[in-house]
């Protein structure tokens, strides 16, 4: 995998790029299918994020998978493999390792499928998180 400076990409590159995104704040999820929840339980801070998350879920009656990572590369993997017809959103919950994977291993899938992703922070610093104003996990 190569690294690019995002500093040095061209103002046209970037566009190029930001197009395969879209802001959730754009399109009203609907969770006639459940949300698919790619969890990393070692993640820097190795908090047990699952109890909060459970009851907020049950309370929004939001329906939803927990597939639990158990190594370096799961996140990747399971984002490149799961089937997305299944599930209206892929959350990410871990660090930014986590959320790098999850990402990377959707932008790879030979499908070119996508799904729109949501992020939950449980990581060391959550740099990214907190660039993009995610400040806490609620």
């Amino acid at each position: 995998m190569k690294h690019v400076d995002w500093d040095k990409i061209d103002q046209g590159a970037k566009d190029q790029f930001l197009k395969n995104f879209e802001s959730v704040k754009v399109r009203k999820i609907t969770y006639n299918k459940p949300l698919c929840i790619i969890y990393n339980p070692v993640s820097g801070k190795k908090t047990n994020l699952l109890p909060l998350m459970e009851n907020k879920l049950k309370i929004a009656n939001v329906p939803y998978e927990l597939i639990p990572t158990q190594k370096a590369f799961d996140p990747y993997e399971f984002a490149r493999d799961l089937d997305y017809n299944l599930y209206s959103v892929l959350v990410s919950v871990g660090g930014d390792g986590t959320i790098h994977e999850v990402v990377n291993g959707m932008l790879s899938r030979k499908d070119g499928a996508k799904l729109p992703i949501a992020i939950i922070p449980n990581g060391s610093g959550d740099d990214l998180c907190s660039s993009i104003g995610i400040m806490n996990v609620d």
